[in-house]
């Protein structure tokens, strides 16, 4: 179970900078699934199993960045 909950973990974190990334280089609109599962080394059916697309993947970021926030006060 441990090892399932550290490999979506280091999934995420693997979206997640290869998304920041892409939005440095060319916008956010300019992101496509192809081009960040890509650049996060990971195939397509699992960022699909985290978000629908790229618009919700960035909701699910900020909604966790939130929550991160809160939790420390």
């Amino acid at each position: 179970m441990e090892q399932t909950n550290l490999r979506v973990i280091r999934t995420k974190k693997l979206i997640k900078d290869a998304f920041f990334s892409l939005i440095e280089e060319q916008g956010f609109e300019g992101v496509t699934v192809k081009q960040l599962t890509e650049r996060a080394g990971i195939n397509r059916g699992t960022f699909y199993e985290l978000a629908e697309n790229t618009r919700d993947f960035s909701h699910e970021m900020n909604r966790l960045r939130i929550q991160s926030t809160t939790t420390k006060y």
